[in-house]
């Protein structure tokens, strides 16, 4: 192997993802959606009004449809798109029915 393609094979190698590291991001992710849910329910509750929250609902939808769309995701979490896109119903309607 050349100079020029130890360079470029150590440059790409920084950016592999092993199994367990996907499996580590993809929890740190779910966990950070939940949290900043709770947080956003919690302590900005006189700020969120319907709107804002139709919009973090279709969010939460796009969201499902992004974990749809990549493959690991449907591998190791085959019902995490349609928790996620379910919440994201749910977070819409609870947007559509409450009063400003």
């Amino acid at each position: 192997m050349t100079e020029v393609g130890r360079e470029t094979n150590s440059f790409y190698r920084m950016f592999q993802l092993t199994e367990t590291g996907f499996e580590f991001i993809s929890i740190l992710l779910i966990v950070t959606i939940i949290v900043g849910f709770i947080v956003a329910v919690l302590f900005f509750r006189h700020n969120l009004t319907g709107k804002k929250i139709m919009i973090i609902g279709g969010e939460l939808i796009v969201l499902g449809l992004v974990f749809n769309l990549i493959v690991d995701f449907k591998f190791r979490f085959p019902s995490l798109s349609f928790i996620v896109i379910l919440l994201g119903t749910i977070t819409c309607f609870i947007g559509l029915c409450r009063k400003d």
